[in-house]
């Protein structure tokens, strides 16, 4: 058994020997911190957490001598340092628990939460690590909880209603007035008939809310409770179903109000005539959160339910692109973009939100994202779109929905104020500022005040409410007032915004020149960002960090990163504009950071840390995609090619293959380009181009690539674009001179001792021999490149050598498994292009064995995935498979029609066709005429003229018949 370290509940050191209880003391709280961030951390962070009032000196004296007294520990080992930072780098809880919950492995999740982290530990003589372990239990406590409900969803799936109730209740136990949670534990309870025992813990939760915080509970979980009472046995209630939802998770505070709101959205998304809703409201009317509660509420509905940000975007091509990362779908071939989306829609049964819609209505770009929209539903006839938006978009075809402010008290009294989402809102929110404030009549008068005063604006309210920890209630109220009373500089503005905009004036005037700095700065993230990036940035420490976030400034995500809210950044992001000289500086920082970021990353790429690497890059996109529109506005060109050039085999292997290509044209349109960076990114373009299908334009791009690392000199970038060069020729037929630059490539790489790069190059030249049925020596190459890849920990090259082991393999059962180990990897790291390689060959090894079930859905599962990668070249290869299934089903008109297609589609490339038996297809095709007689040519005609998209369509629907 591996010893691990457990911090969630009692912290302790499991080992084989058994468990040890960890000491309450300096060093407990130092491996702590660093456990939670697993990078590096800086020396002077350390001793702004553990000794903030300690004179520097004395401070890193004190930290040298817990350093020493940690390394003597058993249990501490894996501590690393060097003269300016330290990690620690021991198998932890903290650490599995995060990595189980990005990747959606619920049961792990809620398996390995003990309790709250360093449960039972307090630290009051050290104030900043306090304040960090009492947020840092927040946010995995509500990591725990969304783990909890998506997994009793799973359990609800199953029948396994005790479980899933028992979770629940446990959750419960750690965050009492989680409505959400007793709401999925009422419907759990329906379902099964655990009336009674549903019924106390509802009665529980009352007392607990009406003691502690002096409210009800929301009307739609009395409605829960009603219907239970009236169900005399167990029923069945309507549950999320396990559908595709991508683009959110379960928030992180709960929802309150919008009742009314709610109702009016799921009527009028029932309704047939509604294909676009708009909800529009000024900033901070929480239109983003209600989207998120009615997608929640529309997934039984909607077969797919997609989130899609867009407060990052400024034109249709970022809609795009944020659509195709949202939706799981790659804008790859040479088709326009815009047709890829709509054809990837067109069947589909989905509500997409687009959130933050309003930017892109400004005069310069509203005609293209219109039209996109319009071009959307008349494609796509079972989409709808539920946008957000201060705006209307003015269509006709468009169902708007107003937010107005949520209801206030209609008097001051406590009754009246019970009966009030916003008090409510205030009194849950303020109460995390001040623990143990509670709705009295004392203070009723007031909070109507302040929800009067905010006119019930969300933001406002919660903005105000982040003050109740330095001021009372009714000081609050008064503040608030006076506030108002100065927002004369912007009367040009609508009432609430002017509202919202005191809410954030007193806010900022709240914070401390420092805190107000760090706002500002921090404007310039995208995306969120991580705790190490501020701090690098813009010497953010986490103790200002977490005073923002104690503000409602700054949110953190259920992953740990902070968020800025958009109506925040753009308050932040004006200030910060007022100080053109600054702003320069802190983008210029913001640049820099990333740069090196994605520098450091990409080699990484390569080895043990890839799937790591990977999900760091992609939660840094939009970041990147700031830095790299800062480098080209400012005309940056060094810069912007490092950049675009460390991205671009992140933009391979995720798929944003036409994004990445934009972004690397650009780089090089810049003036004045060093040889070195310019030779770089040729050879992503031609990387990228290729993916496309434009091996014209590729090619030309890797040869000046090539001549320019020969001038240079450098014989390792020589070597890796001859290999680029080797790949292009041999998808364009040209196999003799794809194994020549292969085997230059791989002489080169030999002589430099590179073994991944030689890994990498022999697996393509096991490719060209196998293409020559030269199994033997295929299979020594494969053999030789798996070997490495193992040695390097290179997890994806690993995948893709296993794979073509498969094909060489002397046993169907060695194929099979080899597969589909393969498809395994490719499936942990998000290789849509591997997967769907494997899929295929799978779908090979059951169509030869007689099972036309499995073939059918691993036919289904690949053609899916190269239709959204626009890899025609193997579409027509999966057409073709299609036909021979069809023909085995005796639907000999599917057959013809299919072999049509395939043929028009290889016409259209003028390639070969690949990974098909052409003798067994022509015995399939024979049968088919044969049983169809007169009528054969009639169906393979049809099938010629299909357009591809057609084709497509067809072949998925023909085989479910």
């Amino acid at each position: 058994m591996a010893a691990l370290i457990q911090l969630l509940g009692t912290p302790q050191w499991v080992r084989a020997g058994g468990t040890l209880a960890l000491p309450r003391d300096g060093s407990l709280w130092l491996l702590a911190y660093l456990a939670c961030f697993e990078e590096w951390v800086a020396r002077e962070e350390l001793l702004e957490l553990l000794y903030p009032d300690v004179e520097p000196e004395a401070a890193r004296n004190r930290l040298r001598q817990l350093l020493h007294r940690t390394r003597g520990l058993e249990w501490a080992a894996g501590l690393e340092s060097d003269s300016h930072s330290l990690r620690w780098t021991a198998d932890c809880d903290v650490r599995r628990f995060r990595w189980a919950f990005t990747q959606g492995d619920w049961a792990e999740v809620t398996r390995l939460y003990r309790g709250p982290l360093l449960e039972g530990t307090r630290s009051y003589d050290l104030p900043g690590f306090e304040s960090w372990l009492e947020s840092e239990r927040e946010n995995l406590q509500a990591v725990w909880r969304d783990a909890v409900l998506n997994h009793t969803t799973q359990l609800e799936q199953s029948g396994d209603y005790a479980q899933a109730m028992s979770l629940l209740e446990r959750s419960l136990t750690l965050d009492p007035y989680a409505e959400e949670t007793l709401q999925a534990y009422l419907r759990s309870a329906m379902k099964s008939g655990q009336r009674e025992g549903a019924l106390k813990v509802y009665g529980d939760f009352c007392l607990r809310l009406e003691r502690d915080l002096g409210l009800e509970p929301e009307a739609s979980t009395q409605k829960l409770l009603d219907a239970l009472l009236q169900a005399p046995v167990a029923v069945q209630v309507k549950t999320k179903p396990s559908r595709v939802s991508r683009g959110f998770s379960a928030p992180l505070t709960s929802f309150i109000g919008r009742e009314a709101e709610l109702e009016a959205i799921t009527t009028a998304l029932a309704n047939p005539g509604c294909r676009l809703l708009t909800l529009i409201g000024p900033g901070g009317m929480g239109k983003t959160r209600l989207a998120l509660e009615a997608l929640e509420a529309e997934r039984p509905t909607f077969a797919e339910v997609y989130f899609v940000p867009l407060e990052a975007a400024s034109s249709s091509s970022n809609i795009l692109s944020s659509l195709a990362q949202t939706l799981g779908f790659s804008l790859a071939g040479l088709d326009d973009p815009r047709q890829q989306l709509l054809e990837f829609l067109r069947e589909r049964h989905c509500l997409i939100a687009l959130d933050n819609f309003e930017q892109l209505l400004t005069a310069e770009v509203r005609g293209e994202v219109v039209e996109l929209v319009l071009e959307v539903l008349g494609a796509a006839p079972r989409v709808k779109l539920l946008i957000t938006s201060r705006h209307r978009l003015e269509l006709q075809a468009e169902w708007v929905i107003p937010l107005e402010g949520l209801p206030t008290p209609t008097s001051g009294t406590l009754e009246a104020a019970r009966r009030s989402s916003s008090a409510r809102l205030f009194v849950e929110r303020a109460s995390r500022s001040k623990p143990g404030l509670a709705l009295s009549s004392a203070n009723a008068a007031a909070i109507t005040r302040i929800c009067r005063l905010t006119e019930g604006l969300p933001l406002g309210i919660e903005l105000a409410a982040a003050w109740a920890g330095a001021l009372e209630v009714g000081e609050i109220a008064s503040e608030l007032e006076i506030n108002l009373d100065l927002s004369s500089p912007v009367s040009d503005r609508p009432e609430r915004h002017q509202t919202l905009r005191a809410a954030f004036e007193h806010s900022w005037r709240l914070l401390s020149s420092s805190e107000r700095d760090a706002l500002m700065y921090l404007s310039v993230f995208r995306g969120g960002f991580e705790r190490g990036a501020a701090n690098q940035i813009i010497k953010a420490s986490l103790r200002i960090l977490l005073s923002l976030v104690n503000k409602s400034l700054l949110r953190r995500s259920l992953e740990g990163r902070f968020v800025m809210l958009e109506v925040i950044r753009q308050h932040a992001a004006e200030r910060l504009a007022e100080i053109p000289l600054v702003e320069g500086e802190v983008r210029q920082k913001h640049l820099e950071h990333f740069l090196a970021l994605a520098e450091t990353l990409a080699p990484q790429l390569r080895g043990a840390e890839q799937a790591k690497s990977l999900e760091q890059l992609a939660s840094e996109h939009d970041n990147f995609r700031a830095a790299l529109h800062h480098a080209l506005q400012t005309r940056q060109t060094e810069p912007a090619l490092r950049l675009a050039s460390a991205l671009h085999w992140f933009w391979y292997v995720r798929g944003h293959h036409r994004e990445g290509l934009t972004f690397l044209e650009s780089a090089l349109a810049l003036p004045d380009q060093p040889l070195e960076p310019r030779a770089e990114a040729l050879r992503g373009v031609g990387w990228l181009a290729r993916e496309l299908g434009n091996y014209a334009a590729a090619r030309s791009r890797l040869e000046e690539a090539l001549t320019l690392w020969q001038t240079l000199g450098n014989r390792s970038k020589e070597a890796a674009t001859l290999y680029s060069l080797g790949i292009n020729s041999r998808e364009t037929g040209d196999l003799p001179q794809a194994q020549q630059k292969l085997e230059q490539a791989a002489a080169l790489q030999r002589e430099l001792s590179e073994d991944w790069g030689l890994s990498t190059t022999l697996n393509d030249l096991g490719i060209i021999e196998e293409l020559h049925n030269n199994f033997p020596k295929a299979g020594e190459y494969y053999r030789e490149s798996l070997r490495l890849k193992e040695a390097i920990g290179d997890r994806m090259g690993v995948a893709y050598a296993l794979a073509n082991l498969g094909l060489v393999a002397e046993t169907t059962a060695e194929y099979q498994t080899l597969t589909e180990r393969s498809l395994s990897i490719k499936r942990e790291l998000g290789d849509q292009q591997g997967m769907a390689n494997s899929l295929f060959n799978l779908a090979e090894i059951a169509f030869k064995g007689g099972d036309l079930q499995t073939t059918q859905l691993r036919l289904e599962e690949c053609l899916k995935l190269f239709w959204q990668l626009g890899r025609r070249r193997a579409i027509a290869a999966t057409l073709a498979k299609f036909a021979e299934l069809n023909a085995a089903k005796g639907h000999f008109e599917a057959c013809l029609r299919l072999a049509g297609a395939t043929e028009a589609l290889v016409k259209a490339t003028g390639f070969q066709l690949q990974g098909v038996d052409p003798n067994l297809l022509e015995g399939y095709l024979e049968a088919a005429r044969q049983a169809l007689g007169s009528k054969a040519q009639q169906a393979y005609t049809e099938g010629l003229k299909m357009r591809l998209e057609e084709a497509v369509s067809y072949a998925l629907e023909c085989s479910s018949y």
